[in-house]
């Protein structure tokens, strides 16, 4: 019997549960003993051509086992199981078989299965992938990169910590100028790519002017309040430094000439209180003010009396252009 003659083959069994080929259009039926195989008696790549059989009669789901009876070389599968001779909807399930002949990643174990290299998951190569631990979904330990750790230098001036071999993040301690900086990545040896770390609160705001707005309130209360006093002695011109004080006491030997220096213009406004007397009791002592001072009333504090003193008020609202200026007491005993 050539197998090829007949067009519409189906399996079944017999009462003792050999397999049974069947001719369903000439009746003519083939029955094999128990201890031949299916693949030995059929070759699919041969006998059972798409052209000589209905495949998807023939490889009913449960009367073939795919895995036991077909064998490596026995089944060309772009040959044999084409799309044309089998019902891949029905009989190949799309999740264990890709019509082209590739395993899925859902019908297997990609780890296992699929060669390294040979499969992405979303876009990304397999190799490429960490690997979760059980069912918590928590990363492996040893494919976790170790943690990058600031490392700190201690250096004795710009030089070396310019020379330094450091990555971003990396500290240096400048013994010379004790001041601690860190490096914000780029070129080292280029001192604009180190930042200072201030670690000294009161150095940060000295000499900086705390102000209402400053510290994001319409007031500034003061328990306690005090200033600086700054002495001049002495004959001639004397210099009163406004930026070391706000108070200024004079102590005349002779006749003086008075002149300001480092007066602010933003903000504005400024004071000074000034405190002459004679010092050595030998006035009185003539006293000059700068061209810029007016007095209340046109009366300039002229002079200092014989063994006594006097008190100047001077206030200005214009950087220093103009200051107001007027006695504010005299002959203190």
């Amino acid at each position: 019997m050539v197998l090829a003659d007949y067009a519409n083959f189906e399996i079944d069994e017999d009462a003792n549960g050999n397999p049974i080929l069947r001719d369903s259009d000439s009746g003519v039926e083939v029955t094999f003993t128990e201890d031949v195989e299916i693949s030995d008696a059929v070759a699919i790549a041969g006998a059972l051509t798409a052209d000589s059989a209905n495949i998807s009669n023939l490889l009913e789901a449960g009367s073939v086992d795919v895995s036991d009876n077909l064998e490596a070389g026995s089944v060309e599968v772009l040959g044999a199981l084409t799309t044309e001779s089998a019902d891949v909807a029905d009989n190949l399930e799309a999740e264990s078989v890709d019509v082209l002949g590739a395993l899925t990643t859902e019908s297997a174990d990609v780890a296992d299965n699929l060669e390294a290299g040979s499969a992405t998951i979303d876009g990304v190569p397999y190799t490429e992938k960490a690997d979760l631990t059980g069912s918590d979904g928590v990363l492996v330990s040893e494919q976790v990169p170790d943690l990058a750790i600031t490392q700190t230098f201690v250096v004795e001036d710009e030089t070396e910590r310019l020379a330094l071999d450091v990555e971003e993040g990396d500290v240096a301690i400048q013994e010379d100028n004790e001041t601690t900086y860190i490096f914000t990545g780029g070129d080292p040896s280029d001192d604009d790519n180190w930042s200072v770390i201030q670690f000294d609160v009161l150095g940060a705001i000295d000499g900086s002017a705390i102000t209402p707005a400053s510290v994001d309130t319409d007031s500034v209360a003061n328990s306690d309040y005090n200033e600086t006093v700054e002495t001049l002695s002495g004959s001639g011109t004397l210099t009163a430094d406004l930026e070391a004080a706000n108070l200024v006491r004079v102590e005349a030997t002779g006749d003086v000439t008075i002149e300001f220096s480092n007066v602010t213009s933003s903000p504005p406004g400024n004071s000074v209180t000034i405190y002459l007397e004679d010092d050595d009791d030998t006035g009185p002592h003539t006293v000059t003010w700068p061209a810029s001072v007016v007095w209340d009333g046109g009366d300039a504090i002229g002079e200092i009396p014989e063994s006594s003193n006097v008190e100047a008020s001077l206030l200005t609202d214009d950087g220093g252009t103009e200051w107001r200026g007027g006695i504010s007491g005299e002959d203190f005993a």
